[in-house]
């Protein structure tokens, strides 16, 4: 043991200064904290060697494993797994799979298979996520494909190949760019937490065993030194014999020990300064804004959809459409816009957008939670606007390879506008009335009136209720073109008819009675003939009245007629 007497001190003094110098560090950066392991990679090296710990192979150049098949793992000679549980890893700055050829094929298959783009570290042990983590696949067709299956797939998986890339699943198929506020504030501090307990044991952990490969040094030493002492006696004894061997004994069972106090050490070490890494970056990262201020500011999140055809439908697994009451499609955000547009965002010359169902709602009406209920009242505003507005209730037909055509109105069609104040208008930006507004129909009614709650029908006059008409010009019965002439106009009234001519009434039906009051009267043409009795209070004047007395003679009168009463009778 004298060669080892004369290295030993200095090499286990080294080590030992290198292994505190990492342990003071440990909560450094992730430069410094790589540094030191490198330095310590040979004292890594020194202790699997010393320990006898599996067989090593290596050369500096190249080793080349050949042959038509190859088994790597806990296998016997069969090929077949051990029972013991055993672990392979690939560990290197580049990892190269090739299947060659046109049926080359690289396969993965476990019960779970995990891919993360981040840098494991020299010993295995760092989860560091670089600015340029990415996961590349190429191929001229993917298929991603989610069975739910147990036992045995039911699926075959080379039948869903399609062109392009597939994406299935028989459940749910989630495709999410979103940031949340909870992941970056509360779910951080909760992770940070987790981070306390694992570290105060490794902590632990690292002071007991670097006490401990202290305390197994300074035992090495003092044996070191007997065994010096014993070498040093000039006088060499069977026990003295007996004693070396027992001290070598002693020291190689102290080397043993100290080579895997070191190896703990060193793996506690690592899993520590990574934990600290961790804890610290999602310090870094955690975002420090208000839940409000969140919900304001844009995130940059985005899904992009580029294709020449889109389609979004309900089909089940063999194409067709599902017709249960749970299928829909929803569309939620804050602004919707929806546009058949080019890139200079200029309506395509042809664009349509349409929309077709048995049943179409566009409603502002805004839900607000009031117990078990929602209370919907109407807020905001629906704007249509274009050259020409079209609303009707028609059946159309179309024949092969034509367009449609309208067929005929539909039966029992109905177009309701119903609000509290309605305003059709047609006036320009300056307020002045431009265009015009044209009613056509088989019937025309324009009421005020009292409807039935359930059927809509008239049941009774508004009371208190009016229709205004007010132009320059009013032409009942006629068009301005005079080609449409009324055959008959008809005014009903329950109570009184009037005309009014300024602000004072001209004509009024009261109680049956017709009363007629202006500057005078004009028959220009044709005949009046009067029926019923006739009463004049005031002065009438006539040219020429003709007229047959009691006996039946004619009478006729010219110029002026005077008497209290007059009868005329034929």
């Amino acid at each position: 043991m004298a060669d080892v007497t004369g290295n030993t001190d200095f090499v286990f003094k080294d080590w030992l200064n290198l292994l505190q110098s990492y342990h003071d560090d440990m909560e450094k950066d992730l430069e410094t904290v790589r540094k030191h392991k490198k330095e310590i990679q040979e004292i890594r090296q020194e202790l699997y060697n010393r320990l006898d710990s599996g067989y090593f192979l290596r050369d500096d150049k190249r080793i080349i494993i050949s042959a038509p098949e190859i088994i790597i793992g806990n296998v016997d000679k069969s090929g077949q797994l051990q029972d013991s549980r055993s672990n392979v890893v690939i560990r290197s700055n580049e990892i190269v799979l090739h299947g060659v050829g046109e049926a080359g094929y690289i396969r993965n298959e476990a019960t779970n298979i995990v891919q993360r783009a981040v840098d494991r570290g020299c010993d295995g042990l760092e989860e560091v996520v670089h600015g340029n983590a990415s996961i590349m696949t190429q191929a001229r067709n993917i298929l991603l494909d989610s069975n739910n299956s147990t036992d045995v797939y039911i699926r075959d998986i080379d039948k869903k190949m399609g062109k392009g890339i597939t994406i299935h699943t028989d459940s749910e198929l989630t495709i999410d760019a979103s940031v949340s506020h909870t992941e970056w504030t509360k779910d951080i501090d909760d992770r940070i937490n987790t981070f306390d307990e694992p570290m105060g044991q490794l902590k632990d952990t690292l002071n007991s065993t670097l006490t401990s490969i202290k305390n197994t040094i300074e035992q090495m030493e003092d044996t070191l030194k007997e065994d010096g002492d014993l070498l040093e006696n000039d006088v060499v004894a069977s026990t003295s014999i007996g004693a070396l061997d027992t001290l070598q004994s002693r020291f190689s069972s102290e080397s043993k020990s100290f080579y895997e106090a070191v190896d703990v050490f060193l793996g506690a070490l690592s899993r520590y300064t990574e934990l600290f890494r961790q804890k610290n970056a999602l310090k870094d990262r955690k975002k420090s804004e208000t839940l409000e201020a969140f919900k304001k500011a844009s995130t940059g999140a985005k899904i992009s959809i580029n294709a020449e055809k889109i389609e979004l439908t309900n089909r089940d697994g063999d194409c067709l459409v599902r017709e249960n009451d749970d299928t829909y499609l929803q569309m939620m955000s804050k602004n919707i816009f929806i546009g058949s547009v080019n890139d200079k965002e200029e309506n395509h010359e042809k664009g349509k957008i349409a929309l077709r169902g048995d049943s179409i709602l566009v409603e502002t009406n805004d839900r607000k939670k009031n117990g078990d209920n929602f209370d919907m009242s109407t807020t905001g505003k629906v704007e249509i606007n274009s050259k020409e507005i079209l609303v009707s209730s028609l059946d159309y037909e179309q024949k092969k390879d034509q367009e449609r055509t309208e067929k005929n109105l539909t039966e029992e069609g109905n177009i309701r506008i119903r609000a509290k104040k309605i305003n059709v208008d047609g006036t320009d930006l300056e307020g002045k009335a431009a265009g015009e507004l044209t009613m056509n129909s088989g019937k025309i009614s324009v009421v005020s009136a009292e409807v039935d709650k359930e059927s809509r029908e008239i049941k009774e006059i508004h009371k208190g209720g009016t229709l205004e008409l007010a132009t320059e010009t009013v032409t009942i019965g006629k068009d301005a073109a005079e080609k449409i002439l009324s055959e008959k106009i008809e005014a009903k009234t329950n109570t009184e008819l009037k005309l009014i001519q300024g602000d004072k009434a001209t004509l009024t039906v009261s109680g049956n009675k017709l009363t007629v009051e202006d500057d005078g009267t004009n028959f220009s043409k044709g005949e009046l003939t009067v029926d019923v009795e006739s009463k004049f209070n005031k002065k009438m004047t006539a040219t020429t009245i003709e007229a047959n007395d009691v006996t039946g003679k004619k009478v006729t009168v010219n110029n002026c007629l005077k008497a209290p009463s007059l009868t005329a009778q034929g």
